[in-house]
C-alpha cells in the first residue's frame, strides 16, 4: 500500500520523547522549484500518447529538452540557496524525507474528511500547490525577520492565496476530525483556519552531506573478516517466536551483494535535544534501531559463561528491546 496522505499521529510523542517512526516526521526545506516547461512536457506527452496532440516527434523532442533544462536550473538553484538563513516571507517547498515528496495543496479536491478543506497530498515531482509562504503564527515577529528553530509559524500556499483574499488565509491546517481508516490520526488539509507548525531542527544543512553517516541513514553493520551482516531474525521453530540478533552468512557469489531488510539499522547520533540528529562523528555515542521491528540494539552481560572465541578476540551477547 502506498499512502501519500498528510496526517498527525496524536499522542504518539512529544519534541522530548520523539516517537519511533520518527524518520516519518523529518521534511527538507527546499527552494522553490520551476515548473512551467516541465509540466507543459507532461500535459502534451499525455495527449501525444492518446493521439489527441498536435504536435510531432521533433516540437516533442524540443519540449523533452526545455523540461531536462528546468529541471537542470532547479538542481542549480537549490545547491546555490544552501544554508541561506530562512526569513518571514519565503516561499518554500518542503521535501518528506523518507518518501522523497514534496507536501502539495491540490485545489481543485476536497479534502477525504473535511470536506470544505482543499485536500494535502505528498506528490513525487512537486507543483506549483507545493509552494508555501512561511508567516509567523504570532505577531512578534514580521516579515523579513529570520525564523530561528522552535518558532512557530503558518505555511501558507502561494497558488491558493494569489487568488483569494480574507481575514484568515488558507494554510496548512490540522483538522479536527480523525481519519476513519487510522483513528489515532489527525488529517492535514488546507483551510482558512489557524495551526500554527513548531520548527524543530534536525540536521543542519552542513550536517546534510551524502559522504558523510548521519542520523537517520540505514546502514547494514557488515563484519569484514567473517564476511556476515549483522541480522536481527526470529529463530525457527519456536513457540513464542524468539528473535535473535546474529551474524548472517549469504551464499551469493559476493557478501557485499546480501539485500535482506532484516540487517537494515537506522544510525541515531545521541544528542542533548531527543528530536536533534547530527553527524556522526568518531568516539560520540550512537543508538541503532533495527529498521524492521523499531527495536534498538543492545549489549547486556552474559548469565552464562561464555566460550572464548578462537581467535583470540572478544566474545560478546547481543539483544533487542
Amino acid at each position: 500500500l502506498v499512502d501519500d496522505r498528510c496526517i498527525v499521529e496524536l499522542r504518539d510523542g512529544r519534541p522530548e520523547s520523539p516517537p519511533k517512526k520518527f524518520r516519518d516526521c523529518l521534511f527538507k526545506v527546499c527552494p522553490v522549484n520551476r515548473y512551467a516547461a516541465q509540466k507543459q512536457y507532461w500535459t502534451e506527452q499525455k495527449r501525444f500518447i492518446s493521439g489527441e496532440s498536435t504536435f510531432d516527434d521533433d516540437m516533442m523532442n524540443k519540449l523533452r529538452i526545455a523540461a531536462e533544462k528546468e529541471k537542470e536550473q532547479n538542481e542549480l538553484e537549490f545547491r546555490k540557496t544552501q544554508g541561506n538563513v530562512i526569513q518571514y516571507g519565503t516561499t518554500v517547498q518542503l521535501l518528506h524525507v523518507k518518501s522523497d515528496k514534496y507536501v502539495t495543496v491540490q485545489k481543485n479536491s476536497p479534502a477525504k474528511c473535511e470536506r470544505n478543506a482543499m485536500k494535502v497530498y505528498l506528490d513525487r515531482a512537486g507543483n506549483e500547490g507545493s509552494w508555501f509562504i512561511i508567516e509567523p503564527a504570532y505577531k512578534h515577529y514580521v516579515i523579513g525577520d529570520s525564523v530561528a528553530a522552535g518558532n512557530k509559524i503558518s505555511l501558507v500556499p502561494y497558488s491558493v492565496n494569489s487568488q483569494t483574499s480574507g481575514h484568515v488565509k488558507h494554510q496548512l491546517h490540522l483538522s479536527h476530525f480523525l481519519l476513519k481508516d487510522h483513528q489515532t490520526a489527525a488529517e492535514v488539509n488546507c483551510l482558512n483556519e489557524c495551526t500554527e507548525w513548531q520548527v524543530f531542527m534536525f540536521l543542519l544543512f552542513n550536517e546534510n552531506q551524502p559522504d558523510i553517516v548521519k542520523s537517520g541513514d540505514v546502514v547494514r553493520l557488515f563484519h569484514a573478516d567473517q564476511q556476515t551482516f549483522l541480522t536481527l531474525d526470529a529463530i525457527p521453530k519456536t513457540c513464542p517466536p524468539q528473535d535473535v540478533v546474529f551474524l548472517r552468512m549469504t551464499n551469493r557469489p559476493s557478501a557485499a551483494d546480501a539485500t535482506s531488510s532484516r540487517a537494515l539499522w537506522e544510525v541515531q547520533v545521541v544528542q542533548k535535544d531527543a528530536y536533534r540528529g547530527g553527524a556522526a562523528k568518531w568516539r560520540e555515542v550512537y543508538r541503532f534501531k533495527h529498521l524492521a521491528t523499531d527495536m534498538y540494539l543492545t549489549a547486556i552481560p552474559a548469565t552464562s559463561p561464555v566460550k572464548p572465541a578462537s581467535n583470540g578476540r572478544r566474545a560478546s551477547l547481543l539483544h533487542m528491546k
